[in-house]
């Protein structure tokens, strides 16, 4: 993309006797736009000096109420018609605020000129058809965006919000008719799940879990940590009060072979790696240590 723009610039100067201003860019309709080009360099300014094109105060970029205007439009539309201040900043979006303090006398004068609410005019609830919109407007093809993505793009409303109006993130996505997967949940969300879980039930295996239907489910979950140990033990569950099945237990000592890259590892090993089911529980099923290695190292690939 910047060897694109940079080829862009370069020819839109050459057409102009060598120097091409902000201005006459826009004036002679080239694209991208120099919006677009002044956003992913910075300014207009580093753009040219990214291309070796002259720059000098007479070509520095001086934006009038109407480009101010524009961009501010153009950015609220890009996070679903709203911008606050400080989404403007951790964006770095360009003009700075001081441009736009200086030419409209405060952020919240230059938002209502440019038809945008406010921070004091944006609504504090918002209903199950606009949040619904919304996700389905950040999302492809159909796939839910995940938790972690949608707090990095800074996305309104928050996600406090949208699990208090649903009661939690995978009801928004289903409501909104979007393909659940396994990274829709968060580890913490995962582990969040096995602990209440456990709470309730006491005693389990991942059939009683399965069984339960518990959202996130078992298969997302042990591919999530590799192995449904390794996630039990995330979430701080004593090896007592789950009940491995042989296949799990040799998936536990495989990651852990897969962790320390080697084809074999010893009980102390296991036990700082892992200990999930503890050594006890091991060798009363494979009669020895070396037999389980031995059988978790046949496993193919992993338990993902």
């Amino acid at each position: 993309m910047r060897e694109k723009y940079i080829s862009v610039l370069r020819k839109a100067a050459e057409e102009n006797e060598g120097e091409i201003s902000y201005k006459k860019y826009e004036v002679q309709g080239y694209s991208p736009s120099a919006m677009t080009i002044s956003t992913y360099f910075g300014s207009w300014t580093k753009a040219l000096q990214a291309a070796g094109l002259k720059t000098n105060e007479k070509f520095a970029k001086s934006y009038s109420k109407e480009e101010i205007i524009n961009a501010l439009q153009h950015y609220a539309n890009e996070n679903n018609g709203f911008l606050t201040l400080t989404l403007y900043k951790n964006k770095k979006y360009k003009p700075s605020e001081s441009t736009i303090r200086k030419k409209f006398g405060s952020w919240n004068q230059a938002l209502q000129e440019a038809g945008i609410l406010t921070n004091r005019e944006v609504r504090k609830w918002y209903t199950e058809k606009e949040v619904i919109r919304i996700l389905q407007n950040v999302s492809e093809n159909d796939k839910a965006i995940t938790v972690e993505e949608y707090k990095k793009q800074r996305i309104q409303p928050h996600y406090d919000t949208i699990v208090s109006l649903f009661g939690s993130w995978n009801e928004a996505i289903k409501k909104a008719g979007l393909k659940e997967n396994s990274m829709v949940y968060t580890n913490e969300e995962m582990i969040k799940a096995l602990q209440e879980y456990s709470q309730k039930k006491g005693n389990f295996t991942s059939i009683d879990y399965e069984k339960a239907e518990v959202k996130p489910g078992y298969l997302a979950i042990q591919k999530r940590f590799g192995s449904w140990a390794n996630a039990v033990r995330n979430a701080g569950i004593e090896p007592g009060y789950v009940r491995y099945t042989d296949r799990e237990i040799l998936y536990e000592i495989k990651r852990c072979l897969d962790e320390k890259e080697t084809d074999y590892i010893t009980v102390e090993d296991y036990k700082r790696l892992s200990n999930h089911p503890c050594y006890g529980t091991i060798y009363k099923r494979f009669n020895t240590w070396d037999n389980a290695v031995e059988l978790a190292r046949k496993c193919e690939g992993n338990s993902k």
